[in-house]
């Protein structure tokens, strides 16, 4: 689901970016590379932490 948002948010970006400065403007290959890998690296170390500890992260307690 954040992958999905973020990929969302970044392709808005680089559609404003292009039709109102003509080009992408500050939307670099970082920002785009970060859309599509954080969520799965976040998943990922929540599944790890899970089977390493047995327990499972309630952020609402954060």
């Amino acid at each position: 689901m954040k992958v999905c948002f973020d990929v969302c948010v970044v392709s808005s970006s680089l559609v404003l970016s292009y039709l109102f400065l003509g080009n992408f403007g500050s939307v670099g290959i970082g920002t785009v590379l970060g859309a599509l890998c954080i969520g799965s690296t976040v998943k990922l170390i929540h599944l790890l932490y899970y089977r390493l500890t047995g327990n499972d992260v309630d952020l609402k307690k954060m």
